[in-house]
Formats: C-alpha cells, sequence, structure tokens
C-alpha cells in the first residue's frame, strides 16, 4: 500500500493530433482539448471530487478530422470549453503538493501538460516528481517489456472497462480503478 495519508488525483486529457505529418500546422504542438479527472482519497482511495471540460486550444485550433474521430470531440465541443488557465486551476484545487501524487496512463499526459504550460505562459503546478505513469509502473511489476493499452490491462485484471477509450473520465475512472487494485494488491510507489 501506500503512505496512508498519500491520495492521488488520476487525471486523462485528450489533445490535438494529426495522423502524419501531412496537413500539420507549421509549429503544431500537441494542446489539451477534454480532461477528466478523479480524485482517490486516503486512506482506503475512495473517490473524492471530480472534474471534467472540454478545453479551447490557443494556438491551434481547428481539430483535424483525425483528432475528432480519435476522441470522439467536436469542433463545436471544444470552441465552446474551458481555457487551459482556468482548466489548470481547477486541477490545482484538487491537488496538494505534499499529500497528492498526479497520475496517468503513460507518459504522454505529464509531457503535453508541461509543454502546454511553457507554450501558454503558465506555471505548472504538478511538479514532475510527483508524477506517476501507470503505465510504467503497470508493466514493471508484471515484468513486461512493453506498455499495454488501458483496455488490454484492465481485462487482464478482470475490471469492467468503464465508457469509451479515448474519453477523458472514462480514462481517468478506468486508470483510477486499475490503480486502486494495483494498491490493493500491494503495489507501492
Amino acid at each position: 500500500m501506500a503512505d496512508e495519508n498519500q491520495g492521488f488525483l488520476v487525471v486523462d486529457f485528450e489533445f490535438t493530433a494529426y495522423a502524419d505529418s501531412f496537413g500539420r500546422p507549421k509549429g503544431f504542438f500537441p494542446e489539451i482539448i477534454e480532461v477528466g479527472a478523479i480524485e482517490l482519497l486516503a486512506p482506503d482511495y475512495a473517490d473524492g471530487r471530480s472534474y471534467e471540460s472540454f478545453v479551447r486550444p490557443r494556438f491551434f485550433p481547428k481539430l483535424s478530422e483525425f483528432c475528432r474521430g480519435l476522441a470522439i470531440i467536436e469542433q463545436a465541443d471544444v470552441d465552446g470549453g474551458a481555457d487551459a488557465a482556468e482548466m489548470i486551476e481547477r486541477l490545482a484545487q484538487l491537488f496538494e503538493p505534499d499529500r497528492t501524487r498526479l497520475v496517468a496512463w503513460g507518459d504522454s499526459d505529464y509531457t503535453v501538460l508541461d509543454n502546454l504550460c511553457r507554450k501558454y505562459g503558465l506555471a505548472n503546478p504538478f511538479p514532475e516528481d510527483r508524477y506517476i505513469d501507470l503505465a510504467a509502473a503497470y508493466r514493471d511489476l508484471c515484468g513486461h517489456t512493453h506498455r499495454s493499452p488501458l483496455a488490454v490491462v484492465l481485462a487482464e485484471k478482470g475490471i469492467e472497462q468503464t465508457g469509451y477509450a479515448h474519453t477523458a473520465l472514462a480514462d481517468a475512472l478506468n486508470t483510477a480503478a486499475l490503480l486502486r487494485r494495483m494498491l490493493a494488491e500491494g503495489w507501492k510507489i
């Protein structure tokens, strides 16, 4: 088990993407377009507050066809979404730097968040040393040589998948369910 005072903020970000470099704007970088987050509260890792929102990209606001299809997000969703600064502020309200770990499936969520903060001129309230890539942790725990998709791992562990893949809150809830199972089975950070 983790430290009994240790809580978690499990997040998932959907972000802008292109299928290949053809048609990608010059200088393109991924921007967050949807966020889903759920607290797991110590000591029993019960669900706490949650947050979900579409997010309006600043630099490359037009979604690619690939992105719309993958994340099941329409242009109107992001056009009416929260500003990134508001989104980060809302997430920061769920995060206590000394008592919370930020968790996501893979390293791209943190990389995109950190890069977005730099490009937008925003402070990143989530220190990298408080971030857990649960996909890497699971891979190492099981002795795998590759990272498995979240849906595959959920099936391996007998955890019923919530919602659709590539929808932010559903992916955060599924990652939280796996984290809770790993902690119950004795995984340590």
